[in-house]
C-alpha cells in the first residue's frame, strides 16, 4: 500500500501539484487515507468513497 501513496505523491510532484482534493474509492479509500497521513498539508480536501479505514473484508463486499 505504501508503494500506491508514494506514486501519489510523485505523481504529484512531478505535475507540480503542491495541494489537491483527493479522492478514493473503495481500495483507493486506503490510498487515498495514506497521502492525507503522510502529507497532510497538500491535502484540501479528502473526499471518501465505499471507504473503509482497516479490515480483512472489501469495503463493497456485502455482510
Amino acid at each position: 500500500m505504501e508503494d500506491h501513496v508514494q506514486d501519489v505523491i510523485g505523481l504529484m510532484d512531478h505535475l507540480e501539484i503542491k495541494k489537491a482534493n483527493i479522492l478514493g474509492a473503495s481500495m483507493g479509500s486506503y490510498v487515498a487515507q495514506g497521502v492525507a497521513i503522510a502529507v497532510p498539508e497538500r491535502v484540501e480536501k479528502l473526499i471518501l468513497v465505499v471507504a473503509k479505514a482497516f479490515g480483512k473484508t472489501s469495503s463493497s463486499a456485502s455482510s
